[in-house]
């Protein structure tokens, strides 16, 4: 008896310090990043840790990773079209070349398209605009760098299939975009307005451009090509996408099937242009490794008892109570997140907010599920803290980092930090005071 504790004491303590290792190491050798949780799981495949092969694969949750590969098809297909550029383009237009709306315009396009398709692409497909419209402007881009990527977590935290977490988090959790937008939707909604306010007042100064200039670029925009349609066909594609979303909340088919089958449809011309291949293969193939690597040292984790440690201590702090819970999963999340990986995080956050909410059934049985909405928004509003906790935070602060006069870390977290300490307590107030007091 004493040597099996010592033998899974030693064991957890193996997969703490590969799980250590993989968030050091990938903080410092970026573009390994994705690659280094999958070598660590190996190494504990390799000791046994992580259980037997036949309970590793059972533990894989498959729905998700399925989900991340039919979504980053059809983002891929929608990012090559140039839909989402086509809708910067005319709302370019439409604001006139004014710095101020177009950074309005910007970020709740990119919430919009990052709740509703891929953060990811929404980036990518953004911000070379974005920073080819501060070069026209002659200002600097961190405003707008700043609110793109403070806006794709916030758009994130209203989806289901927009980031791997939120994959994780809506398949484990059974949540439906509906659902999450009923929810969640009054509170990020209100974080993205402010969000762009807080930029706005930050950087007024540098957001100004001179009159002469000004008219120069609106008379440029007014003759640019483009017509109704510009904006037509992202409109149609996006209305199509949320109405796939929310046919399958209302009709109880799985997501996955519906992602599948639009996936199965466009698959074909991703395959028959080799730039579509490589741009899926590049962007979508070490987003699956990463989270492949993670959840197999999350699975080292169970198998170690760790988690259940976690989960027994959290319900302890909470003694048990389902608002003191929330506040717990959410501040915890949301710390996580900020200073490690959201999918690392979120890897290692869904089992023990499935022992937790398997445990407050018997207390409160109406609440234990609303969790899952908790952990979602959590692990999105603390990405907001710092510039490398997700993937399309990392890629647009690689980008702005290497321009002159670019963003810097330093510059960044004077705007992430307060903004996610506010955000959570906004957060707080609303899902303990309004939630649970109203429902």
């Amino acid at each position: 008896m004493h040597e099996a504790v010592q033998n899974a004491g030693w064991q957890a303590a193996a997969a703490v310090v590969v799980a250590l290792l993989a968030v050091g190491l990938g903080l410092k050798f970026v573009r390994c990043r994705a690659w280094l949780p999958l070598a660590g799981a190996a190494v504990l495949l390799a000791a046994g840790i992580a259980g037997p092969p036949a309970v590793v694969i059972e533990a894989v949750p498959w729905r998700a990773l399925a989900l991340a590969l039919t979504m980053g098809i059809i983002a891929t297909v929608i990012e090559e079209a140039g839909w989402i550029q086509l809708t910067a383009v005319r709302f370019y237009r439409l604001t006139s070349a004014n710095p101020q709306k177009v950074l309005a315009m910007s970020m709740m396009l990119a919430a919009s398209a990052s709740a509703l398709l891929d953060a990811l692409t929404a980036m990518a497909a953004l911000l070379p605009l974005l920073l080819a419209f501060t070069r026209a402007w002659k200002i600097p881009p961190s405003p707008f760098v700043i609110g793109m990527m403070l806006a794709c977590n916030i758009g994130s935290g209203l989806s289901v299939a927009g980031t791997m977490p939120a994959r994780l988090i809506g398949t484990t959790g059974e949540l439906g975009l509906t659902g999450v937008w009923l929810v969640l939707g009054p509170l990020h909604a209100v974080l993205l307005v402010l969000a762009y306010m807080m930029i706005r007042t930050v950087y007024v100064d540098k957001l100004k451009v001179g009159t002469e200039r000004l008219r120069e670029l609106q008379t440029a925009a007014s003759g640019m090509n483009g017509d109704k349609g510009d904006i037509r066909n992202p409109a149609i594609a996006l209305g199509l996408i949320l109405l796939a979303y929310i046919c399958a909340d209302l009709t109880g088919v799985d997501l996955i099937w519906i992602s599948g089958a639009a996936a199965a449809l466009l698959f074909q011309s991703v395959i028959k242009r080799r730039e579509s291949l490589k741009s899926f293969a590049a962007g979508f193939v070490p987003l699956l490794a990463l989270t492949a690597g993670w959840l197999l040292i999350a699975g080292a984790f169970v198998q170690t008892g760790v988690l259940d440690v976690a989960a027994e201590w959290l319900m302890k702090a909470s003694s048990g109570d389902d608002q003191r819970a929330v506040l717990a999963v959410l501040w915890l999340s949301a710390a996580g997140a900020a200073f490690s990986d959201g999918t690392a995080w979120t890897a290692f956050s869904v089992p023990v907010v499935q022992m937790v909410s398997e445990q407050l059934q018997a207390v409160s049985p109406d609440h234990a599920g609303r969790l899952w909405y908790v952990l979602l928004s959590g692990v999105h509003l603390g990405s907001n803290a710092t510039s490398f906790s997700s993937f399309s935070s990392l890629l647009a602060f690689g980008v702005a980092a290497s321009r002159k006069n670019g963003l810097s870390f330093r510059e960044y977290a004077r705007i992430g930090v307060p903004f996610a300490l506010f955000s959570l307590t906004l957060a707080s107030l609303y899902l303990v005071g309004f939630w649970f007091g109203n429902n």
